[in-house]
């Protein structure tokens, strides 16, 4: 691997495999890193700052930049997705995709987009808190349950690819006052 700067990590949908970002470039690590691969980079000076992975049966990668553009790895090429604006990122199982609305805010509703056909057409979510936005989203390549966390500290769960979220835990809360 070259000298890494900034580098940004995600999971794959196989046990044992890892892509890595550095700047634009991509690299795929095979049996925990005992294999490396050069995926294709992303156009000049895109630098990714989250990545992830899309399971099912067309793997590929989701790649939000330092300026907030979203990127979709589809075979050998990033194509810019557009319909939504760029924020924290998941993937999962059957080309799902979710972006959440970030900015750190309280009193900011929290938000969601997904979308079933790898970025093609996207919806929004139901059910995140209206005070909260989106900081982070977390979910595996092959399941379609997501997890985000909310800027006031409240977890939400989604077991249906982004559509509709429920409450899991406030244990994150911060404290005021």
């Amino acid at each position: 691997l070259p000298t890494l700067t900034s580098p940004v990590m995600t999971s794959g949908p196989v046990v044992g495999e890892f892509f890595l970002a550095s700047g634009g470039r991509v690299f795929q690590l095979v049996d925990n890193g005992q294999r490396i691969a050069q995926e294709p980079a992303l156009p000049a000076g895109a630098a990714v700052v989250e990545l992830a992975a899309v399971g099912g049966d067309q793997a590929t990668l989701l790649a939000r930049t330092a300026n907030n553009v979203l990127y979709l790895l589809k075979g050998s090429a990033w194509s810019v997705l557009t319909g939504v604006t760029g924020g924290p990122i998941g993937a999962g199982a059957n080309g799902v995709l979710l972006v959440g609305n970030g900015g750190g805010k309280l009193g900011s509703a929290g938000t969601v987009a997904y979308s079933a056909d790898l970025g093609t057409t996207w919806r929004q979510g139901q059910g995140l808190p209206n005070d909260q936005s989106v900081e982070a989203i977390a979910g595996q390549p092959d399941s379609t349950t997501f997890f985000a966390y909310c800027y006031g500290g409240d977890i939400y769960q989604s077991t249906n690819g982004g559509s509709a979220w429920v409450l899991l835990s406030k244990a994150m809360r911060f404290k005021t006052g």
